[in-house]
């Protein structure tokens, strides 16, 4: 399986990597989209229009929607899963609108009056109902931080 980073400048590709490597899967970091792959993870840190502003400079904005649409799995991290929507209260920019919606923060009221919290602290992870079996196996059960 050739696994591809995303890596235009606005994330932490060498975690994922890292992360990757330590359960036996070496990814391929693309800075540019010239490599097929069979699953595609973008890892993002910043804002909206910024992130959709770096795709669309490094060729990746179209390369992500054609990955998506012949089937392949896409793994978006923080903002790498926000681009997949069409648009964002932080900004003017149109996202790739794979998902349909709009984004808005969370204020601090809705935080505190909805049941929708952001997922931040140490939470246990149970790998036992892996139905591929290929990636991760139970020996990596255990508390993980989860920060999202």
């Amino acid at each position: 399986m050739k696994i591809g980073i995303i890596s235009c400048g606005k994330s932490n590709v060498s975690s994922v990597a890292n992360a990757l490597s330590h359960v036996g899967l070496y990814p391929v970091r693309l800075s540019k989209p010239e490599e097929a792959c069979d699953l595609l993870i973008m890892p993002g840190v910043g804002s909206f229009d910024s992130g959709i502003h770096h795709l669309k400079l490094s060729g990746f904005y179209q390369y992500i929607v054609e990955h998506i649409n012949t089937g392949k799995p896409f793994i978006g991290i923080c903002l790498g899963m926000q681009i997949l929507f069409n648009t964002s209260e932080e900004g003017t920019e149109c996202g790739l609108s794979v998902l349909s919606g709009h984004l808005e923060k969370l204020s601090s009221e809705t935080k505190k009056n909805s049941r929708v919290q952001p997922n931040i602290g140490y939470n246990l992870v149970n790998f036992s109902d892996n139905q591929d079996g290929n990636l991760i196996g139970e020996e990596l059960n255990g508390f993980y931080y989860f920060l999202h």
